[in-house]
């Protein structure tokens, strides 16, 4: 779970903050690599985690940019339509 976790979260914030790509990615792959060390996870844990989390990241930012796409699109109709009915 250390895996889904760390790369969800990763690849969710680096489609907010692209400039920090690689912070992200080095972590999330360095955490999921220490679990592997320890001896807790086999790597094919690690590696399948770690494509199941970037899938729910990804899906996830996809979610929440066409959702906040939606708002914004609907606040600028809104303030729209009640500007045109205090010109008439």
């Amino acid at each position: 779970s250390h895996a889904v976790n760390n790369f969800a979260i990763a690849v969710y914030f680096l489609r907010i903050f692209p400039k920090y790509t690689w912070v992200l990615l080095i972590t999330a792959f360095l955490v999921a690599l220490s679990r592997t060390y320890v001896g807790v996870h086999y790597p094919s844990d690690i590696f399948f985690g770690g494509l199941i989390g970037a899938s729910i990241g990804y899906l996830l930012s996809i979610a929440v940019f066409k959702t906040q796409e939606y708002f914004v699109d609907r606040s600028i109709k809104n303030t729209e339509s009640k500007g045109r009915t205090n010109e008439d």
